[in-house]
């Protein structure tokens, strides 16, 4: 009532309060605070705005998850042309990882699994520093899909790379060359890192930290969990595992 209901501040709010009824399943709620929030940002300053953009997502995880998945697919074609995406990778794995999951929801498995698959794989090697929240969550929705497929050792493969060995309090003397950091992970560490991932994913933060600790690891890059500045950002770690929906929209 201050602030106004179209100003920036009570949009916020109002975004914010929308993603808080859906995880309560107050989805009647949730649905007019986001429907709202939506048009009033574009109205306000198009979807080339990055938490105009937000709110479509909210929207669009809101209908896939109440079994809508072409109202959540039409929802993230309406932004699918706004210049955010051009330069923000997060948002991009957002809206993919989305639309997978709605794939996933219909059955199908190819085409959703390559498409997760190929975000990964852009952050990877020598774009590691690509790695963000999002594909955290990425790597739990692909994994559950191989294992329903019977490929668990391609799952477990999913978590490498996140966790590493405690550095030793003493300084340690220079390696030689003959080092084994190019070989693979051991088999025990990833399932840690898997774990702890999903501990992390359930708001368990504690209880990551102690697993890690115990087996002597720690996560390789914490700015991978980072929040990014949003109106506010999609809180994906709450979205649902896929499920078949005989009935799906």
């Amino acid at each position: 009532p201050i602030q106004g209901a179209k100003s920036p501040l009570a949009l916020m709010v109002q975004t914010a309060r929308g993603s808080v009824y859906r995880k309560i399943h107050e989805y009647g709620q949730s649905e007019e605070s986001l429907l709202e929030a939506w048009a009033a940002r574009e109205a306000l300053w198009s979807i080339d705005v990055n938490v105009a953009v937000d709110s479509a997502i909210q929207l669009s995880v809101l209908y896939r998850e109440t079994a809508r998945g072409k109202k959540a697919v039409e929802v993230l074609d309406a932004i699918s042309n706004s210049k955010v995406f051009a330069s923000d990778f997060e948002r991009t794995c957002q809206v993919r990882h989305v639309r997978a999951l709605v794939q996933l929801d219909r059955g199908n498995f190819n085409r959703p699994r390559l498409a997760l698959q190929k975000l990964l794989d852009e952050a990877t090697g020598a774009h590691r520093d690509k790695n963000n929240r999002e594909l955290m969550w990425v790597r739990v929705t692909l994994a559950d899909v191989l294992r329903q497929h019977d490929d668990c050792d391609e799952a477990l493969m999913l978590f490498s790379d996140l966790v590493e060995k405690r550095p030793k309090p003493d300084a340690e003397m220079p390696r030689s060359p003959s080092s084994l950091d190019d070989e693979p992970e051991p088999h025990h560490q990833l399932i840690v890192a898997e774990k702890a991932l999903r501990l992390i994913k359930q708001a368990e933060f504690d209880k990551a930290a102690v697993l890690l600790e115990e087996n002597n690891l720690q996560w390789s890059r914490e700015r991978d969990f980072y929040i990014l500045q949003g109106g506010p950002i999609t809180d994906t770690s709450t979205l649902e595992a896929p499920k078949i929906y005989d009935d799906l929209e």
